[in-house]
């Protein structure tokens, strides 16, 4: 399955709202989930994993609405400021 331009246009778009956030993951799976997403491991199984450290980058295969999609991937990169907050950088390629 492909994602259309349109579809990833619109996505990265909510993604990019999420900037800060207090938790890695919480805002980043409410857009996911709103569009049908959901990250996987590197065994093409729903992705249940933590994130570790105070800064990192994770590169996830996507699947939409149970189908495996080849042609985007979703690039997550996070940094825990000073104030204990994460600013996060995430978008579909």
């Amino acid at each position: 399955m492909k994602i259309t331009p349109a579809q990833r246009k619109e996505i990265n778009s909510d993604l990019a709202a999420i900037r800060y956030s207090d938790t890695l993951l919480d805002k980043l799976n409410i857009v996911l989930q709103d569009s049908g997403l959901v990250l996987l491991d590197e065994e093409g199984q729903r992705f249940e994993g933590v994130f570790c450290g105070d800064d990192g980058k994770a590169v996830f295969d996507l699947e939409l609405n149970g189908e495996y999609i080849d042609n985007a991937l979703l690039i997550f990169y996070w940094h825990k400021m000073e104030s204990g907050r994460f600013e996060i950088t995430a978008y579909i390629s």
